[in-house]
C-alpha cells in the first residue's frame, strides 16, 4: 500500500475549512438579524418607551412649537399605528396668540403614515382617532395673523396656510374647545361630557326615570356650545344616550343624537344618527326648523331664501357624503303649505341647490315681504298728485344675495293664489327656478285657470345696478268671467275651477241671451305681456317699465247696462235698468298698450258690440301713479235723451276721479236752448237725439292685426275662431 503524501492530505481539509467560514458568517449574520427583529418586536410589544424623549424633541423641531409627552408612554408603529401617553401638550403655532393648541390627559392617538407624509408636504393635520379623558383646545385664527394650528413643517420653508386639524373619530370623557375663527366668523365656547354609565355596545337603553332628573341620567353624551356665528347668536345643546358603541375600535356604531340649536333668529331641532360627530358627516335623522322668516334660515345656513311670514318645517336630513340632502314632508309658511326634496352641494366654488318644490298651495302674500309689498303705505314723493299715499309698493326688495349660491329647482304646485280679489287662483302651476351667477329666472311656467293656460318666463338680474327685471307671459283660452272675479255678478255659476265645457256653455248662453246676465263681460281671452324694468323695488321697476301688452277677447259678451252707461245714454240705460240687463255679443274686444319709461299708452283699445263701439285713449303713468284716460262711445242705433259725451278717468291711483267731458255736452245744451227760443220748448230735445252710425260691425280682424307685434300670424289667428 502506497502511503499518501502530505500535500494531498491537506487539500481536503483546507477545502472544508474554506466552506465552513461563509457558513459561520451567514449564521452570525442571521443571528444578528434575528436578534434585531427580536429586539424590534420586543420594543414594539413594550411600546418603544425609550423614544418618548426623542419624539418630543423631533415633534418640537418639526412643528416649530413646543410638544410635551408625559408617561406612561406607549408607541406602536405597526398596524394600526398609534401612541398613548399620560398627557400630551402641544403649543400653539409660533406667532399665534393662543396659549396652546391641545392639552390632553390619558390620550390615545391613531394615524395613517400616508397622512403623516401629506402633513409634511403642507397638507392638513389628519388624525384617525383621538381619545382622551380630558381635553382642552384653542382653535384661534385671526383675519391677518397666524392660526393656532398653522405650523411650519420645515423651518426653511415659508409659512403655509392649512385647513384646521381633522379628527375622524373622537372619544372625549370631558372636553372644552375654545373657537375664535375670524375667517369663518365663528366664536364659540364648546363643552362635551361622556358619562361612564353609558350603556355598553349593543345593549338596550335603560328606561327613562320619571322627571327631568331621570331623563338627564339616561344620556351618555352631553354637549353644548354658545357664542356667535357671522354676528348671530348661537346656542347648541346635544344629547346622546349611547357613547360606547361609537368607541368600539373594531365596529364603531353611530350615535343617537338629540340636538337643539338657536342660530340667529332660526330654531333647529335634530333627532337621529351621527356617524362622525366631529366631522358632521353620516347624519341621518328628523329635522325641524322654525323661525320668523325663511330669510332667517338663509342667514344662518348661507342659503339664498326669501323673506316670508313665520314658518315651520318638518323633514329628514341626510349627509352621508359632501352633499346635504333634505326631504321636507311639511312646510307651513304663512298660509302656504309646501313640501319637497332638495340637495345642497357646498363643494363648488359657488354652492348649488337642486331639487323639487311641491305643495298644495302657495300664497303670493307669503312672499310679499321679499318684494316690499307688505301693505304699508310709503311716504309720497313731492310730485305725487294731491300729496296722497302711493299705491304701488316702494319698499326695497328684501331678498338675500343672489350670488351666494346657484340653484336649479323644479316647481309643481297644486294651487298658486295670486293674492288679489280681482283674479282667481292658478291650478296647477309648474315651472323651474334657475339661479346662476346672481341671475334668478323662473322658466317653463305652465299653469291652467278657467279653461285656459298661462305660459312663459320671468327673471331678475341682480348683477346690474339697479337690478333688471323682465317677463314674457302668454294667456291662451282663458275664460274672462271664470278668471276675473270682478267681472262676475253674485248669481254667477262659473269659477276658475269650472270645466272647460261648462265655461263654453255659459259663454254661448250669454251670446244667445237665453238666461239672466251673470257677468258684466264674458269671452275667451288671448293675451301676451312682454315687459322689462329696472330698480330695487316694485315702484322703481314699474316706473321704468318698457315693452308691450296685448289682449284679445273672442266669443264674448258685454253688459248692455255698462255699454249705455259708458255712452251716457240716459234713456237706454234707464230702460235697461227697468227691464233688466242683457248681454250684448262682442264683435271684437282688443286692447294693445305700449310701455315706455313707466307710461302706458293704448295704441288700440276698442270694445265693439252690435249696439256701440267703445274706444279708450290716454295714458297711465306708473311712475307718478296718475290716470289720464278718455272713453268715447259711438252708438250704432237711434237713442233719445242722450248726452253722448266722453267719460274721463283722471286723478291718482289712490284717488281716481270719474268725470264727463264738458265741451260736447255744453254744445248740445246750447244748441237746444237756441232751438227752444226759435221753435219752442220741444225743439230743445232735438240735439239730444242720436241717430247712430248705422254700422253694425267693425273690422275686428284689422284691429287684432294692428294690436299684434306681427301682421300675418295675428290675422291668421283671428280667422281661427268665429
Amino acid at each position: 500500500m502506497t502511503p499518501s503524501t502530505p500535500s494531498t492530505a491537506a487539500a481536503p481539509s483546507a477545502s472544508r475549512s474554506a466552506s465552513r467560514r461563509p457558513r459561520r458568517w451567514l449564521r452570525v449574520l442571521g443571528g444578528v438579524i434575528v436578534g434585531l427583529v427580536a429586539l424590534l418586536l420586543i420594543a414594539e410589544l413594550l411600546g418603544w418607551r425609550f423614544l418618548r424623549g426623542p419624539i418630543e424633541r423631533y415633534a418640537t423641531d418639526a412643528l416649530g412649537a413646543p410638544v410635551r409627552i408625559s408617561a406612561p408612554f406607549r408607541l406602536h408603529l405597526l398596524r394600526p399605528p398609534q401612541a398613548s401617553a399620560g398627557a400630551l401638550w402641544v403649543g400653539a403655532a409660533p406667532g399665534s396668540q393662543a396659549p396652546f393648541l391641545v392639552d390632553a390627559r390619558n390620550v390615545l392617538l391613531r394615524w395613517r403614515w400616508g397622512d403623516v407624509n401629506d402633513f409634511r408636504q403642507g397638507g392638513a393635520l389628519r388624525i384617525v382617532a383621538l381619545q382622551a379623558d380630558q381635553l382642552e383646545a384653542h382653535v384661534l385664527r385671526p383675519k391677518d395673523g397666524v392660526a393656532s394650528w398653522q405650523f411650519k413643517t420645515d423651518p426653511e420653508q415659508p409659512q403655509v396656510e392649512r385647513d384646521p386639524p381633522r379628527v375622524e373619530r373622537v372619544r372625549l370623557r370631558e372636553a372644552a374647545i375654545h373657537v375664535d375663527d375670524a375667517v369663518t366668523e365663528v366664536k364659540v365656547e364648546a363643552h362635551a361630557r361622556m358619562r361612564e354609565s353609558a350603556p355598553a355596545a349593543g345593549a338596550a337603553s335603560a328606561p327613562a326615570a320619571s322627571g327631568a332628573g331621570g331623563a338627564e341620567r339616561d344620556f351618555g353624551l352631553e354637549a353644548d356650545a354658545q357664542g356667535t356665528w357671522r354676528g348671530m347668536p348661537v346656542k347648541l345643546e346635544a344629547r346622546s344616550p349611547q357613547v360606547l358603541p361609537l368607541l368600539d375600535d373594531e365596529h364603531p356604531a353611530p350615535l343617537q343624537v338629540k340636538a337643539q340649536a338657536l342660530i340667529g333668529r332660526a330654531k333647529l331641532a335634530y333627532d337621529g344618527l351621527v356617524h362622525d360627530p366631529l366631522g358632521a358627516r353620516g347624519i341621518e335623522g328628523e329635522l325641524r326648523i322654525s323661525g320668523p322668516s325663511l330669510g332667517a334660515v338663509g342667514e344662518a345656513l348661507n342659503v339664498t331664501l326669501p323673506t316670508t311670514p313665520p314658518f315651520n318645517l318638518v323633514g329628514t336630513l341626510r349627509h352621508t357624503d359632501p352633499v346635504w340632502h333634505v326631504a321636507v314632508s311639511t312646510a307651513t309658511i304663512g298660509k302656504s303649505a309646501l313640501r319637497g326634496t332638495f340637495a345642497y352641494d357646498p363643494q363648488p366654488a359657488t354652492p348649488k341647490l337642486t331639487g323639487e318644490l311641491l305643495g298644495k298651495r302657495l300664497d303670493l302674500a307669503d312672499l310679499a315681504p321679499a318684494v316690499g309689498a307688505d301693505g304699508k303705505p310709503s311716504t309720497p314723493p313731492p310730485n305725487t298728485r294731491n300729496g296722497g299715499p302711493r299705491v304701488i309698493p316702494d319698499r326695497s326688495f328684501d331678498l338675500p344675495s343672489l350670488k351666494a349660491m346657484d340653484a336649479d329647482v323644479h316647481v309643481a304646485l297644486d294651487e298658486l293664489n295670486l293674492n288679489t280679489s280681482a283674479l282667481e287662483t292658478l291650478r296647477p302651476l309648474a315651472g323651474r327656478i334657475v339661479l346662476a351667477g346672481g341671475v334668478l329666472r323662473i322658466e317653463d311656467i305652465k299653469a291652467t285657470t278657467a279653461g285656459g293656460s298661462v305660459t312663459g318666463s320671468t327673471g331678475l338680474d341682480s348683477t346690474t345696478k339697479p337690478p333688471r327685471w323682465d317677463t314674457d307671459l302668454k294667456l291662451r283660452g282663458v275664460d274672462v268671467a271664470g278668471w276675473l272675479k270682478a267681472a262676475r255678478k253674485d248669481n254667477a255659476d262659473v269659477t276658475a275651477r269650472s270645466s272647460k265645457a261648462k265655461l263654453e256653455r255659459e259663454r254661448e248662453a250669454a251670446r244667445q241671451g237665453s238666461g239672466p246676465v251673470t257677468a258684466y263681460i264674458t269671452g275667451e281671452l288671448q293675451a301676451e305681456f312682454k315687459l322689462r324694468g329696472q330698480g330695487n323695488s316694485t315702484a322703481q321697476l314699474l316706473s321704468t317699465l318698457d315693452g308691450s301688452a296685448r289682449a284679445v277677447v273672442r266669443n264674448g259678451t258685454l253688459s248692455h247696462l255698462i255699454v249705455e252707461a259708458l255712452g251716457i245714454d240716459v234713456a237706454q240705460a234707464l230702460g235697461v235698468f227697468v227691464s233688466g240687463d242683457n248681454s250684448l255679443p262682442l264683435n271684437c274686444a282688443v286692447v294693445a298698450m305700449d310701455a315706455k319709461q313707466g307710461v302706458l299708452t293704448p295704441s288700440v283699445a276698442v270694445l265693439d258690440t252690435r249696439d256701440s263701439t267703445v274706444a279708450l285713449s290716454g295714458t297711465i303713468d306708473l311712475k307718478n301713479e296718475l290716470l289720464n284716460l278718455r272713453s268715447e262711445t259711438k252708438p250704432k242705433d237711434f237713442s233719445f235723451a242722450t248726452l253722448r259725451s266722453p267719460l274721463l278717468l283722471t286723478g291718482s291711483f289712490a284717488s281716481p276721479e270719474v268725470g264727463i267731458a264738458k265741451g260736447p255736452i255744453a254744445a248740445r245744451v246750447a244748441a237746444g236752448a237756441a232751438l227752444a227760443a226759435v221753435a219752442g220748448p220741444l225743439a230743445a230735445l232735438l240735439p239730444l237725439l242720436d241717430p247712430g252710425s248705422g254700422e253694425k260691425e267693425d273690422n275686428c280682424q284689422a284691429l287684432v292685426q294692428k294690436s299684434a307685434p306681427g301682421k300675418a300670424e295675428p290675422a291668421k289667428a283671428a280667422k281661427s275662431r268665429p
